[in-house]
């Protein structure tokens, strides 16, 4: 949920209200080295955290967790992307659709896309694209998703 700081501050408990902090996402040879502390192969850890996971917590936990129970790397990264495919399905942007084109600059179709979307808020509901408050930047919400982008025509 976005909140406008400044418009909301009408109401008398946002005018008390510290600004929301945002906790960052560690580095990538802390990610790996966590990674393999749980039991992750060097060559899969890099794999996850390049591909993946980046340093966001969620992911790396959920995939030292399902390695752990004997799943193989690129099985989980399949199943992490068909969640990222599933998100997208949920907003009506279909990045394999028609207008996605390899002729056009990096981005270029997406962002129109999204432009044109009904359901833009939703984006940032299904952890599409991330809002980061203390940059006022959009991005994409992981690596999984800028990954699925890309293996998909971006």
């Amino acid at each position: 949920m976005i909140i406008d700081y400044n418009s909301s501050t009408a109401n008398s408990s946002w005018s008390r209200a510290n600004r929301p902090y945002e906790i960052t996402d560690i580095d990538d040879t802390s990610a790996q080295l966590y990674l393999q502390n749980r039991g992750v192969t060097e060559e899969d850890a890099k794999r996850a955290v390049t591909e993946i996971t980046g340093g966001r917590f969620h992911l790396l936990d959920v995939v030292a967790g399902t390695i752990s129970t004997g799943t193989s790397y690129e099985e989980v990264k399949k199943r992490i992307l068909e969640e990222v495919e599933d998100k997208f399905d949920k907003v009506s942007i279909n990045i394999k659709g028609s207008w996605w084109s390899k002729n056009n600059k990096q981005g270029l179709k997406l962002v129109k896309a999204v432009a044109n979307s009904p359901n833009q808020s939703e984006l940032l509901k299904h952890n599409i694209f991330s809002y980061h408050p203390s940059t006022n930047q959009i991005t994409f919400q992981s690596r999984a998703v800028a990954t699925y982008v890309k293996q998909n025509g971006l």
